[in-house]
């Protein structure tokens, strides 16, 4: 059986207060290549979102955690998570932490500890990584998940590896609705930083975006700082 943990008394913004910096990068793929080699195995089609799926994009911003929608319901995820001797080898058991209580909703926050004690590569000390698992459709993800997945290649050290991805099309809608509902910073400066680098990709979605949110972020406090030709370019490539 996996570690488990408080859930009731485990704050994540607390945390992230505690640690505005995120934990190294290193650590942060090593939890996500232990995530997905855990998915893999049990035949779950799954993609990265939220800032983790921006640093794959090539963002600096940092993260505390790592967000994973999957195609598993809450009883599958359980299932995978509360690991068999089949399901995980028993040398790596101990490195699930899983939460105390099943009555959650959505999303499960799991802990995967990595670092040089697990050989992960370039880690150079080890940092437990929350993970979440949600299940398809929780706060707008896709109900229907493989069309909407992208790889993504990343380097870590001197090895490439392929990530699996939220398509544009759902990173701008989650992250537009975030600006519109929760109105932190981070996630101005992710949708700034998809529509300077994927303009393209989103003005191919811009009609499957929700038209009121995008108005909505177009008009919050950060617009007014905004140079008029830059502006100009996000509301074309959002088509406003």
């Amino acid at each position: 059986m996996a570690a488990t943990y408080d859930l009731i008394n485990y704050d994540s913004e607390a945390e992230q207060e505690n640690d505005p910096h995120g934990p190294p990068r290193a650590n942060l793929f090593a939890a996500a290549f232990y995530a997905s080699r855990l998915l893999s195995a049990n035949d779950i089609q799954y993609a990265i979102m939220g800032g983790f799926a921006m640093i794959c994009r090539g963002s600096q911003r940092s993260t505390s955690d790592i967000d994973i929608v999957t195609e598993a319901n809450m009883a599958r995820l359980w299932d995978v998570i509360t690991p068999q001797p089949r399901m995980i080898p028993l040398t790596s058991q101990h490195r699930l932490k899983i939460p105390n209580t099943r009555l959650i909703e959505g999303v499960i926050k799991v802990f995967v500890e990595t670092g040089p004690k697990y050989n992960d590569t370039a880690c150079l000390e080890n940092r437990w990584i929350e993970v979440d698992l949600m299940i398809p459709g929780f706060k707008g993800t896709p109900t229907q998940l493989s069309s909407h997945i992208v790889r993504l290649p990343v380097a870590i050290g001197d090895e490439q590896h392929e990530i699996p991805c939220l398509d544009i099309l759902y990173m701008m809608r989650s992250k537009l609705r975030h600006c519109v509902t929760r109105g932190m910073d981070k996630d101005v400066e992710d949708v700034q930083y998809l529509l300077k680098n994927f303009g393209t990709e989103i003005s191919n979605i811009q009609h499957q975006l929700n038209q009121d949110e995008v108005d909505q972020f177009l008009t919050l406090d950060w617009a007014a700082a905004i140079p008029p030709s830059l502006m100009a370019y996000y509301r074309q490539t959002l088509g406003r």
